[in-house]
């Protein structure tokens, strides 16, 4: 593993000055120099949180310019982490990173680190949740909180409009505790999205007669949340036995537990020719959310918004999808029952009759669209069609260009969203075996 050092101006002697005051506690056991600041004592992690956001409050990271033809170019930012060092203080480490282009995509590269006692590696992530690898005089230490900008080398903002400091994933931070802190947090903001569904009465436009909140299961809300943020090729990799049992699921619910309301605010993926893709926790895309003119036929076709007036979803897809964690479960509910209003007399029976088995075609047209999920079914009422024999060969069957043509009723993400499903939630084969 490779770390970058930093150029930057710090005289001889203050730095061996830091350097001693860091490395002699580690040498003298509980013996601290005297002007070395006092241990924390024994906090929790979002106590540790807490203090690591108070010392990046007044930082701010810096856009990074070069002259290019006479003129000021933006090529990087600073991303700036809050650590934990081993004596239970904290400090801001800077890193500077450089835009490099992969493909078509922009990505970024660490130039530099300062203090340059210091180093950093990203290691998984991207976007203002990387993750970085941080050592400070050859110790690693624990990353608490960061403060980013985006890539037009603005300042990112939260839910509040203020500066923001997120708090990216670590191992080190994902304790069991942290996680089932998660996983109480998000089941709190599907019932209070449920309830809030049934005291304003919307009914269900899938199955009539019954309420949107009683039609579906709230442990489907649960793992659709959960898979929209399992990254694809962490997934991969736990299929093959690479990673921990459950480490994918944890991450989501850990970055819940840390970051509150403000978990995957963030969340904004960029669809080719539009100006906004999927948004936030429940990943609803604006043209799902609002009206829209087809290119086709030039028919308006009505989104969630106008077609559940009595939900009183708000204006903007943005408040709809990012104003609240309940607020996109309340919106993920209605896009829900949207999908099963489209599907098959058949199927909805079915659905209604066992919403745990079926409901993998509904998550089939969450990712995909009401049209594949319905190929999909009619194709899974023939018995020779075994949907978990696929999924259980799932990733050779992508990498054999022959065999490829069996999955073509689906496209590749979507088969994989669905495979996340079955293993993620646990759920009987949808052929009912």
């Amino acid at each position: 593993m490779r770390y970058k050092k930093v150029s930057c101006p710090i005289d001889i002697e203050r730095r061996s000055t830091m350097r001693l005051v860091r490395i002699l506690p580690l040498l003298l056991g509980t013996t601290l120099l005297a002007e070395s600041p006092k241990p924390q004592g024994s906090l929790t992690t979002w106590e540790k949180i807490a203090k690591a956001k108070e010392v990046l409050r007044i930082e701010e990271p810096k856009p990074i310019y070069a002259s290019r033809k006479g003129k000021a170019t933006l090529v990087g930012k600073e991303s700036l982490r809050a650590l934990e060092r081993p004596d239970g203080t904290f400090h801001v480490v800077r890193i500077r990173l450089l835009f490099v282009r992969r493909g078509k995509n922009i990505d970024t590269a660490v130039q530099s680190v300062y203090p340059e006692f210091c180093a950093a590696e990203r290691i998984n992530g991207g976007g203002v949740n990387a993750s970085y690898r941080v050592l400070c005089d050859g110790v690693e230490e624990t990353v608490f909180a960061g403060k980013d900008l985006n890539s037009r080398g603005k300042e990112i903002t939260g839910p509040d409009g203020k500066p923001e400091c997120y708090v990216p994933y670590s191992d080190a931070l994902a304790t069991p505790e942290v996680v089932e802190a998660g996983r109480a947090y998000l089941k709190k903001q599907i019932s209070l999205a449920a309830n809030e569904l049934r005291a304003q009465r919307v009914h269900s436009r899938g199955i009539p007669g019954k309420l949107v909140a009683d039609v579906f299961q709230e442990k489907m809300l649960y793992d659709l949340a959960v898979i929209e943020h399992v990254d694809h090729k962490e997934f991969y990799d736990e299929s093959t036995g690479k990673l921990p049992e459950n480490y994918t699921q944890e991450k989501v619910l850990a970055q819940l537990s840390l970051n509150g309301p403000e978990a995957f605010f963030y969340s904004k993926s960029k669809i080719r020719g539009t100006t906004a893709g999927a948004l936030c926790l429940m990943q609803i895309m604006p043209s799902t959310y609002n009206d829209r003119k087809e290119k086709r036929t030039g028919k308006i076709r009505k989104g969630i918004r106008s077609s559940y007036p009595e939900a009183r979803l708000p204006l903007s897809a943005q408040e709809g999808s990012c104003g609240s964690h309940a607020s996109a479960i309340k919106t993920a509910y209605l896009v829900l029952d949207s999908k099963l209003s489209a599907m098959q007399p058949e199927f909805k029976r079915l659905f209604a009759e066992d919403p745990e088995t079926y409901g993998v075609y509904l998550a089939v047209a969450y990712n995909g669209g009401e049209v594949r999920a319905r190929n999909l079914f009619a194709k899974t009422r023939n018995p020779a069609f075994k949907l978990k024999e696929i999924l259980n060969d799932l990733f050779r069957t992508l990498g054999l260009k022959k065999e490829r043509q069996k999955l073509s009723v689906l496209r590749q993400e979507t088969w994989i969203y669905i495979k996340k499903y079955f293993e993620l939630s646990n759920i009987p084969d949808a052929n009912g075996e």
